[in-house]
């Protein structure tokens, strides 16, 4: 959690030009009480609702950080994202599964005359 990383003194900043600017992500600076600190990029849902005040500062002390792994690079980055909580949908497992069978069709359909 973004709690544990800053510590017990440690403290959590906002870079306003980052912040004020909606076409990215909100970058989070994190401190601990030693002076050791790091940024950390938020998701799009976070970002948003910092921005648009639904999350606090103080719900964001609670907020998990995740590990991402950037599609493109490979590189794996720290992003702190929404909690899942209310958000998840359950489904219960069938007393008896079905068995996908994928459509049949004839390849001259697929070609155009």
């Amino acid at each position: 959690m973004v709690g544990e990383l800053t510590g017990p003194d440690g403290s959590l900043s906002l870079i306003p030009s980052n912040f004020n600017d909606d076409s990215k992500r909100v970058v989070i600076v994190l401190k601990r009480a030693d002076g050791q600190s790091t940024g950390i990029t938020c998701s799009t849902a976070v970002s948003k609702g910092l921005r648009n005040k639904s999350i606090t500062i103080s719900n964001l002390f609670g907020f998990q950080v995740y590990n991402q792994i950037n599609t493109t690079t490979g590189e794996e980055y720290p992003l702190v994202g929404m909690p899942s909580g209310a958000e998840l949908m359950e489904f219960k497992t069938p007393a008896e599964a079905t068995v996908y069978e994928a459509p049949a069709f004839d390849v001259k359909e697929l070609v155009a005359f």
